[in-house]
């Protein structure tokens, strides 16, 4: 998870769907991997995957939206999260 690696920011966005957890749960968590010496930026995006990308989050969702829209969703995130886990790499690490 250091800020030498091209592909930290997709695989932390990736690995953060299968877990379920609060946004003030996850602080903690961010604030050891910080202190090991992961990126800001990929630390965010696998914070902002665990709270909004997250398996039982889509069951939840499925109840209310279609499949094709969910998958939509889970794409425009994953766009978008890694988009901010790149630009924040690249702000804080020049």
């Amino acid at each position: 998870m250091g800020n030498n690696n091209f592909y930290t920011v997709p695989l932390a966005v990736i690995a953060g769907i299968p877990l379920y957890a609060d946004a003030a749960t996850i602080i903690p968590i961010a604030q050891v991997l910080i202190n090991k010496g992961a990126v800001i930026g990929t630390v965010l995006v696998f914070m902002m995957a665990i709270t909004a990308l997250s398996l039982p989050e889509m069951i939840i969702i499925s109840k209310v939206m279609k499949k094709e829209l969910i998958i939509r969703f889970i794409i425009f995130m994953f766009i978008t999260f890694t988009i901010v886990g790149y630009f924040y790499n690249w702000i804080l690490y020049l």
